[in-house]
């Protein structure tokens, strides 16, 4: 069943165009992978699709389109995680994961509120850090906690850009088995731009490929990764190995040769 038709959806930066003619559909409870190398249009497409940036096209969720809807609408459904985030005042990390209750609760927080606090806090794994002031962890910790935040708001789609960039080895691990997690105990949907093309072969159900603007393709990453694609959207000759679960393994080896 799908969650999100996008649709023809263009973006352009003054003259310069960013995203041209962009379509896919976001399957119900699966995790769709955005890749490319930087410049592709992955970070202003995540932007368009909540109608933080303002493209040409469509973007209709559950039949309804995005553009007609109020913004405190587009914030209950969709949750938004960026790549980097400038909260400026100092919060405990309770408190900063409690803002992402504030479109569904009035002036004060319900109990239900509290609880699906502890429970995000649980489900990331930083409840151990509740009471800590959210600027005195480490950029990885607090990534976390910017995730559990969007968590807490309870979407039905959840746009999370380069989620894992500042993580490492084992927090990326922690938190994308988190993410998929809650996609088979919740059903929410998933649009992810991300670097690291081994987390997306393990963890989407499908990806779609962009290079310079455009769709270079889009399927499951056993489909969709070639060593062929792997040139052409990223100039790398890789060769390709196999995990105990059938994944691609994408082993890079050289800087594709320029072609003529």
């Amino acid at each position: 069943m799908v969650k999100i038709i996008i649709q023809d959806l263009s973006f352009r930066y003054r003259s310069a165009p960013v995203l041209q003619e962009i379509s896919f559909n976001v399957g119900r409870s699966k995790v769709l992978c955005l890749l490319g190398p930087n410049g592709s249009g992955k970070s202003t497409l995540i932007k368009c699709i909540n109608q933080i940036l303002r493209p040409k096209g469509r973007v209709v969720m559950d039949g309804d389109e995005i553009h007609s809807m109020s913004i405190s609408d587009v914030a209950r459904r969709m949750g938004y995680v960026p790549q980097s985030e400038t909260m400026g005042m100092s919060m405990t990390v309770f408190d900063a994961v409690l803002m992402g209750r504030r479109v569904h609760m009035g002036w004060k927080p319900a109990s239900r509120d509290l609880e699906v606090v502890d429970r995000v806090l649980q489900d990331m794994k930083i409840e151990s850090l509740a009471l800590e002031d959210i600027w005195e962890l480490s950029g990885g910790q607090r990534q976390k906690v910017f995730i559990a935040r969007a968590l807490a708001q309870e979407p039905e789609v959840l746009l999370l850009d380069e989620p894992t960039s500042s993580l490492d080895l084992k927090h990326q691990l922690e938190a994308m088995e988190t993410i998929r997690s809650l996609v088979q105990r919740s059903g929410i949907s998933v649009v992810m731009a991300i670097h690291d093309i081994n987390l997306a072969a393990r963890y989407a159900d499908s990806v779609a490929m962009i290079r310079k603007g455009s769709i270079y393709g889009i399927g499951t990453p056993l489909e969709l990764f070639t060593p062929q694609a792997i040139r052409e959207v990223y100039g790398v000759e890789a060769t390709f190995l196999y995990d105990t679960a059938g994944n691609p393994v994408i082993v890079p080896l050289r800087a594709a040769e320029e072609r003529s």
